[in-house]
C-alpha cells in the first residue's frame, strides 16, 4: 500500500515528543537537542548559519527573539501537528492518477517544522512502490552547503506565520492538483477553429512580480529540483511561496501527460536572482483570499521534454499538451493572466524558446487565457512576440491554421515567426 507516514504514526514518537518537548535557552544546548532527533544531522553548519544570521548588521531574526519565541513556536506546531491536520489524511500523489489533496495551512506548517529539525530524514515517511521518485523534503542539503540566502527563506517563513498565528491571521488551505491528460482528452490541434488570445510580452520584471493570481513554474519532473539553491527562477519562487515545499512531500515525478497546480501559497519574502540568489526582506502579499481564508494564488508545474532534438517535431505535442494541462481551468468566468516565460531555461538542456513561446500561445487559445510573458530583459524577444500576438489575434486566425502551418515549416530557429506570418499569410489568400 502507498502511504505517508506521520509523526504520531512513527514507532519512536512518544520518546520523539519527549526530546522535542525540551525547553531550548542557548546554542549549545539547540545541539544537543538536534543530535537527539538526528545524530547525523550537520548540526555544526546549521549552527554556522544560524550564528552568520544573528551576527548581522541588521538581521532578520537575533538570537534572543529565535530562543525566546520562533525555536518554541516550531517545537510546539510539531508536537500538535496530529491537532493541526484537522483530521485530514496526506496521501502519496502518484503518476497517472488525477488527484486533489486540500491541507490546512497549520498542518503544512508543522510538516515544515519536523522538516526544520531533521525529523524526516531519520524517519522516512514515503512508504510506496520503488517505481516512483520522490524528491525527498528536507533542508539537510542546504545545511550542509551553508546556503545563507535560502536559509534565510526559511527562517523568514518561521518568523511570518508566528507573527501572524499570534494575530489569528493564519487561515486557509493549500489546495494541490494533479492533473492527467486521458488519451481520449488529447485535442486534434489541426482542426480547432479557436481564435488566440491575447499574450503581452516584457523585457521588465519577472514571473513571481507579475500583478496577477496564475504563475508557471518550470519545474524539472520533480517539484523544486535537486537542491533548494535558488539559483533558478521556478527554485526560487518555491522558496519564498515556502509553502509550496509541501508537493516535494507528497507528490512523485510528473510524467509527460500531467502538470501540478498549487492554490493557496502566500509569498513570503521577496529576493532577487541576478547572479546568485538573493533573499532582500519581508513581502506582503495581498492576493484576494476566500470565504476560510485560501488566497487566490496557482502555482503551475509543468516540465519540458529533455529530448532536444526531437522538440521541433515527435516532443512537440507533448509540450504542447503539457502546458494545456497546466493553463486550463473549468471556470467559465473570465480567469487572470497567466504569468510565464522562457520555459526550458532552467533545464539541462536548452529548449528553443521561440518553439516553447509557440507552444504556450496556442495552449492559452484553447484555454481561453491571456499570457503575459516575461523575456528576463530581451526586448527585441518580446518584441517579436508582440509582433507575432498582434498578427494572430487581429488577423483572426485560429489554432488549425497555425498548427497546419507549423508542420510545413522546414527551418524551425530564430527565424521561426517571420517564416510562419509569411506561410500563414500564403494559405490565406
Amino acid at each position: 500500500m502507498d502511504v505517508i507516514r506521520l509523526p504520531w504514526e512513527f514507532d519512536h514518537w512518544n520518546e520523539l515528543k519527549t526530546i522535542i518537548s525540551t525547553k531550548i535557552n542557548n546554542i549549545s544546548e539547540f545541539s544537543k537537542l538536534l543530535i537527539n532527533i538526528n545524530p547525523k544531522m550537520p548540526i555544526d553548519k546549521l549552527i554556522f548559519l544560524l550564528t552568520y544570521i544573528f551576527e548581522e548588521e541588521n538581521p532578520i531574526i537575533t538570537n534572543e527573539y529565535f530562543f525566546n519565541n520562533i525555536l518554541p513556536y516550531i517545537q510546539k506546531i510539531i508536537l500538535e501537528i496530529k491537532e493541526r491536520s484537522k483530521k485530514n489524511r496526506i496521501m502519496p500523489m502518484l503518476p497517472q492518477m488525477t488527484n486533489i489533496q486540500i491541507l490546512h495551512r497549520h498542518f503544512v506548517s508543522s510538516i515544515l517544522a519536523c522538516v526544520f529539525l531533521g525529523i524526516f530524514d531519520v524517519y522516512n515517511p514515503i512508504i510506496c512502490n520503488s517505481r516512483y521518485i520522490f524528491e525527498k523534503l528536507s533542508f539537510i542539503d542546504i545545511y550542509e552547503k551553508k546556503l545563507i540566502e535560502p536559509f534565510k527563506c526559511i527562517l523568514h517563513y518561521f518568523l511570518k506565520i508566528y507573527n501572524l498565528e499570534l494575530h489569528n491571521k493564519y487561515n486557509g488551505n493549500i489546495i494541490i492538483n494533479r492533473i492527467v491528460m486521458g488519451e481520449n482528452n488529447v485535442p486534434m490541434w489541426s482542426k480547432l477553429p479557436i481564435k488566440f488570445t491575447r499574450i503581452l510580452a516584457t523585457s521588465e520584471g519577472d514571473i513571481d512580480k507579475s500583478p496577477t493570481t496564475d504563475f508557471v513554474n518550470f519545474s524539472n519532473r520533480l517539484i523544486g529540483g535537486d537542491i533548494l539553491d535558488g539559483k533558478t527562477s521556478s527554485n526560487a519562487m518555491i522558496l519564498s511561496r515556502t509553502e509550496a515545499l509541501i508537493a516535494r512531500f507528497c507528490c512523485a515525478h510528473m510524467e509527460s501527460n500531467e502538470a501540478i497546480t498549487i492554490i493557496g501559497c502566500e509569498k513570503f519574502c521577496d529576493y532577487s536572482i541576478n547572479n546568485d540568489f538573493k533573499f532582500i526582506d519581508d513581502f506582503k502579499d495581498c492576493s484576494e483570499v476566500n470565504n476560510d481564508g485560501t488566497l487566490s494564488t496557482r502555482i503551475i508545474f509543468i516540465d519540458s521534454t529533455l529530448n532536444i532534438y526531437e522538440q521541433y517535431q515527435k516532443e512537440f505535442f507533448r509540450d504542447l499538451n503539457k502546458a494545456l494541462i497546466g493553463f486550463y481551468t473549468k471556470n467559465n468566468g473570465k480567469m487572470p493572466p497567466i504569468a510565464t516565460g522562457l520555459w526550458g531555461k532552467d533545464s539541462i538542456v536548452v529548449s528553443d524558446r521561440y518553439v516553447k513561446v509557440l507552444q504556450q500561445m496556442l495552449a492559452s487559445a484553447l484555454s481561453n487565457r491571456d499570457l503575459i510573458y516575461y523575456t528576463c530583459g530581451d526586448e527585441e524577444f518580446a518584441n517579436d512576440i508582440n509582433d507575432l500576438s498582434d498578427f494572430l489575434v487581429l488577423g483572426n486566425f485560429m489554432i488549425m491554421d497555425v498548427i497546419n502551418a507549423y508542420k510545413l515549416l522546414k527551418n524551425r530557429d530564430k527565424k521561426l515567426f517571420k517564416q510562419l506570418k509569411q506561410l500563414l499569410m500564403e494559405l490565406q489568400q
